[in-house]
């Protein structure tokens, strides 16, 4: 799940470079070829945590008040179980996929996984047409 958010993360970074009208002005520079504009926004963009930057977009895009608090909602339990000692070392003694297959709190994490992965596909895909735009156009091959 931490990949999934840092992915995620990453396509909202290049995003905002169209979506946030704070880098309106580092567009309009790139229009007379200067880059120092958008070097300055970018800076400051990729400085902000993956979370944060999954919160901006929930925050400035049109996206629902449910898929918002579907994403946080499960990776604040994702966090929940890798907090939690008993659980990380029991993680910590898988080595094989059987072990995986074997251990209860692996399971609960693909349990919460699922809604994860489908609270980013209805945020990347469903709910802001400027966004599933961009994606379909730069984020999917």
């Amino acid at each position: 799940m931490s990949r999934k958010l840092i992915f995620a993360a990453g396509l909202l970074h290049r995003f905002f470079c169209h979506l946030d009208p704070e880098a309106e002005p580092a567009r309009e520079a790139l229009l007379q070829m200067d880059v120092s504009a958008l070097t300055v926004y970018l800076d400051r963009h990729l400085s902000l945590p993956p979370l944060e930057v999954v919160a901006q977009a929930c925050l400035t895009l049109s996206i629902s008040k449910e898929t918002s608090l579907a994403v946080f909602d499960a990776y604040d339990l994702f966090l929940a179980i890798l907090d939690n000692t008993e659980k990380r070392a029991e993680l910590a003694q898988t080595h094989t996929h059987e072990d995986l297959r074997k251990s209860q709190t692996w399971k609960e994490i693909q349990q919460v996984s699922h809604p994860f992965h489908a609270a980013l596909l209805s945020l990347f895909f469903k709910e802001d047409e400027r966004l599933s735009g961009l994606t379909l156009e730069y984020g999917v091959f």
